[in-house]
């Protein structure tokens, strides 16, 4: 479990234990930090994250990070996350798109190890690192090579509220195409409710996911086969609760289904949700 750590704090701490990696500090923590540092008055956003994403700007800065962590104290955060690092230490990222191991530091801060490919290009960059997340509350960082901090969000929305959270036009037109991959799509609706459980304006974020979830669904539905309705059945419903503003019940089943989240075990639960 991570250490309660404020967001706020750890921008220091992290410069002080990886300062001239080649690692950008992204994700929701640093959104998090963001946003705590706009609205100081809200200390209970300090603590709505739940790891430390660090950007890797290849498979050796993963092992220089991980080996960072390991020789001050920390450790691989369980069992499958230390075989993840052996076959990382053998095969570096092999042929996944991304790398991704988990450490606990001696602190007590769960670190998300991350290398990442788009199509066959590294995300060596922190600008190209934001951009492959889904969400504008994420659209800074820091890297930790230098301490520049980077705010994308001025390129995307200039002069819009920061306080409400858009998706990133690229994703955003993916998704009013139906361009949605079965993995995105299983995976999308979780993000979503996540940051409505935090707090975060995300009406913006409400019509464009409905609109693919439908237009995905009802493709699956008419041409797919029988794995391929299970998952027509799993986004309808998806964009029904959305829609509905039923997000406890989104979090519940996310919950309900385990951390795997098989396709089978989502349509299965959906023929009892309400």
């Amino acid at each position: 479990m991570t250490a309660q750590f404020k967001a706020s704090d750890l921008e220091g701490y992290l410069l002080q234990e990886f300062k001239g990696e080649r690692a950008s500090w992204v994700g929701s923590s640093a959104g998090a930090a963001a946003r705590c540092a706009r609205h100081p008055g809200t200390p209970e956003w300090e603590y709505m994250w739940n790891d430390v994403d660090l950007f890797c700007s290849s498979p050796l800065s993963v092992i220089s990070v991980g080996k960072s962590i390991l020789d001050r104290g920390g450790a691989p955060a369980s069992d499958d996350m230390y075989r993840k690092w052996q076959r990382a230490l053998a095969w570096g990222e092999g042929n996944f798109h991304t790398m991704s191991i988990k450490m606990f530091t001696k602190d007590g801060v769960l670190i998300n190890l991350v290398f990442k490919k788009v199509g066959n290009s590294p995300l060596r960059r922190i600008d190209h690192q934001i951009g492959s997340f889904d969400f504008s509350n994420v659209s800074m960082g820091v890297d930790l090579r230098t301490g520049r901090h980077v705010d994308a969000f001025p390129m995307f929305w200039y002069g819009e509220d920061p306080d409400i959270v858009r998706i990133f036009p690229d994703r955003e037109d993916e998704w009013r195409n139906g361009n949605v991959t079965k993995h995105q799509g299983v995976r999308q609706a979780e993000r979503y409710a996540i940051n409505v459980d935090r707090e975060y304006d995300m009406q913006a974020c409400v019509e464009p996911l409905v609109y693919g979830y439908r237009i995905v669904g009802a493709h699956y539905m008419d041409e797919g086969d029988d794995i391929g309705k299970e998952f027509a059945r799993l986004y309808l419903a998806l964009a029904d609760m959305i829609d509905e503003g039923r997000n406890d019940d989104l979090l519940e089943l996310y919950r309900d289904v385990g951390p795997k989240k098989e396709i089978e075990k989502f349509a299965a639960h959906m023929l009892v949700a309400p």
